[in-house]
């Protein structure tokens, strides 16, 4: 069954897929959806998690986890949006040729970021927090947050 609880919400919205304007027409309860109304200002997020990521840097074997949040440019095509196993895939890649040892997780943060936003034209932002676990040199759990924006006309 599909939700439709936030349509209530926005009086004016459009309907993108036939499939969606089939599925109106079908049911008995349909929400109050105006289907060929003005578009308003949409955004798009996207998030994921790489949990117990294991990674070593500062000499010491550490347990990382990576919360990544990123929202689409505007009108993105459907055929347009990144798979993001392949943007988890480029953030293990960074992380195990990362050649400074001795960069705070702050840098390294902010360096993936630069890199995922270059690399990805399809995002006009991201958000990345590194959840570094307590370590034997550090006792205490720690995190870098990163949000990088795209210069959007």
């Amino acid at each position: 069954m599909l939700d439709f609880g936030i349509v209530s919400f926005l009086p004016n919205i459009i309907i993108f897929s036939n499939f969606t304007k089939e599925y109106l027409q079908e049911t008995k309860s349909q929400p109050k959806v105006e289907i060929n109304a003005e578009l308003r200002e949409m955004t798009e997020d996207f998030d994921f998690q790489l949990e117990n990521y294991t990674i070593f840097h500062h000499g010491f074997t550490h347990n990382i986890n990576i919360n990544v949040q990123y929202q689409y440019v505007k009108g993105i095509e459907n055929g347009q949006y990144p798979d993001f196993l392949k943007l988890e895939q480029d953030i293990k890649q960074f992380l195990v040729n990362y050649p400074n040892e001795t960069d705070f997780w702050e840098i390294i943060n902010k360096e993936l970021a630069k890199m995922l936003l270059v690399k990805y034209p399809q995002l006009s932002s991201i958000t990345l927090k590194i959840h570094v676990q307590p370590d034997v040199k550090v006792t205490r759990p720690r995190s870098s947050t990163v949000t990088l924006t795209r210069y959007q006309q």
